[in-house]
């Protein structure tokens, strides 16, 4: 589980800011006694604050990260893309640091960079009672610390794919012994893609929900109980395929060329079901019971569907979630029903967690209670052009504070300020312009 992600000089952030996931009374390297990293760490984190204040920029790093250990050593972009400076901060490094636990272990990566490629990159772990070097890396040059326990010939193996946009991460899965610190690489297949609120990023999200309720039934059963518990009136979810005549009426429906369509009629009935497979939502009612093709759902159920399956899969894995504006298209209650999966702690034993962008403010009143601990609430604001993030319980409050009200009031800062007096001035002008007809 992730136990905080700091990170320096990456987009609107130029300064370090820090997500500290790990429990504010929670001091030492290891849980005590009877305790477990469940109990000492949080299971969600939530990002509020105005437009453009930097909340995406928060939760990319996470995402980005995980790519380039998957592909530095293939496709330099995916390293490359995580130096993207502050304007104000050019040329500077930019860096990351990401403590989590795998297995046990407490790990703390390092990674340091700049538009050269990679300057820094550092490993440590607490494998029993204090921290030692995995390993360390000062541009091409690997020293590695006993505690990676790996054959010399593997070592020297590694640092044979040292190059600029190469992760020594990366170069680590190659090894066949990979040595006692293996988690270190494990730990980022919990990393799941971020999820985010564009048209193309739902598409392909849409689609493997798909692909994977094909490939696992019980999640089709799983996400069929979970959307009767939301209460829209759809009590089960079927897979259905389109036949090749019907693929071609779509096509000719959406203005493809005559030609076009005999190719697609010509194509493998395989290829076409698996280019046609679309959800059937089966409603009840007071007259009898009825089905509606997903085209003909609504926008929030669909929506609904394609956010709860990430999270039953973070669930089902003790993964890390990460959400952009979760509660796009969603309302209020099914953001509550989705962030209260997390916090069930039978629903989630593995420890998944849950970090999330939103403008639902309601995550900070009762209504009737309080839908998250005030450790999990972080607010962002941009002041200069710089993004902060800072905790809430930062701020003084009192168990009975209407936090939701102080929010709103600015209390906290992180609330757009709306310059009506000017606004009113360019409407005024607009309205002028357009009287006069230019």
């Amino acid at each position: 589980m992730l136990l905080s992600l700091a990170v320096e000089n990456y987009r609107s952030f130029g300064e370090e800011f820090v997500l500290d996931m790990q429990r504010r009374e929670f001091k030492t390297l290891r849980p005590s006694k009877g305790e477990s990293w469940q109990s000492q760490t949080l299971r969600r984190a939530a990002l509020l604050g105005p437009n453009a204040a930097g909340k995406s920029n928060a939760l990319k790093p996470l995402h980005l990260l995980k790519r380039a250990v998957q592909h530095s050593l293939s496709n330099p972009e995916t390293l490359k893309a995580l130096y993207d400076p502050h304007k104000q901060h050019m040329g500077a490094p930019a860096s990351f640091h990401v403590e989590f636990v795998q297995d046990g272990i407490r790990y703390l990566w390092f990674l340091e960079l700049d538009a050269t490629g990679i300057l820094r990159e550092e490993l440590d772990a607490v494998v029993s009672s204090r921290w030692s070097k995995a390993f360390r890396r000062n541009g091409s040059d690997v020293e590695f610390g006993q505690s990676m326990k790996i054959p010399s010939a593997s070592k020297e193996n590694i640092r044979a794919f040292m190059r600029p946009t190469a992760l020594v991460l990366s170069a680590w899965t190659t090894i066949k012994d990979k040595g006692q610190l293996s988690g270190a690489l494990e730990w980022w297949a919990k990393v799941l893609p971020l999820i985010e609120s564009n048209d193309m990023d739902q598409a392909h999200r849409h689609q493997w929900t798909i692909e994977l309720s094909q490939k696992f039934p019980s999640l089709l059963k799983t996400l069929s109980q979970t959307i009767r518990a939301a209460d829209v009136g759809v009590q089960q979810l079927s897979i259905h395929e389109q036949a090749p005549d019907a693929v071609a009426k779509f096509v000719v429906d959406f203005g493809v060329e005559p030609e076009q369509v005999a190719l697609v009629e010509r194509l493998d009935p395989d290829d076409v079901e698996e280019l046609f497979k679309y959800f059937v939502f089966h409603h009840s009612g007071r007259q009898g019971s009825f089905e509606l093709p997903e085209s003909e759902e609504s926008a929030g159920t669909r929506a609904w569907i394609d956010l709860a399956t990430p999270a039953l899969f973070a669930l089902a894995i003790g993964g890390i979630l990460s959400v952009d504006e979760l509660d796009s298209s969603l309302h209020p209650f099914l953001v509550r029903e989705i962030i209260g999966l997390f916090a069930d702690a039978e629903l989630n034993p593995h420890g998944a967690q849950l970090l999330f962008s939103t403008h639902d403010s309601t995550l900070l009143g009762r209504h009737p209670e309080e839908p998250m601990e005030r450790s999990e609430l972080w607010i962002i604001e941009k002041t200069d052009s710089e993004s902060e993030l800072i905790a809430l319980d930062e701020f003084p409050t009192r168990q009975n504070h209407n936090l939701e009200k102080q929010y709103l009031q600015g209390a906290f800062g992180a609330v757009p300020i709306a310059q009506t007096i000017s606004m009113a001035n360019v409407i005024d002008e607009l309205r002028k312009s357009i009287a006069q007809g230019r």
